[in-house]
């Protein structure tokens, strides 16, 4: 059995790469207005952020000098499926105190980005997930 927290030093070092190759960008909207934003399809202000500005903001969420900023994943902000609509990859939690790792780290990935960092790490060649997620294998597959 392995815990996605294995994996947090993995997860950190492939979204910096996603940033770093323009596939991912740091948002700081307010979730309402993100949710209505991805709903109208509208594009965040802060998506054309240059690389080393997102590398900035997550290096600042990493060490916990931030929580107002997430990292979207650069997608498209037209795709009929809303899920697809630069969904978020890494956010912060205020004091949060994780049950494995204790207060070592300050930005969590989500299950988007999760998921197919780890399933590739430990060598996953078929992912048998329920039928909710089956919007989500392009993402899957795109990450």
């Amino acid at each position: 059995m392995t815990y996605s927290s294995d994996h947090f030093e993995l997860m950190q070092e492939m979204c910096k790469k996603l940033i770093t190759q323009g596939n991912a960008y740091a948002d700081n909207l307010p979730a309402e207005e993100m949710k209505n934003n991805r709903d109208e399809g509208i594009e965040s202000v802060t998506r054309t952020f240059t690389v080393e500005q997102n590398l900035k903001i997550f290096d600042d969420m990493c060490k916990g000098k931030i929580f107002d900023h997430c990292i979207r994943a650069k997608m498209n902000m037209q795709d009929k499926v809303k899920c697809l609509r630069d969904p978020v990859f890494y956010r912060t939690k205020k004091d949060a105190i994780h049950h494995r790792t204790g207060d070592k780290y300050k930005a969590y990935p989500t299950y988007d980005l999760a998921i197919a960092v780890i399933d590739s790490a430990e060598g996953v060649t078929h992912a048998l997930r329920t039928v909710e997620y089956a919007d989500r294998d392009y993402l899957y597959r795109w990450v």
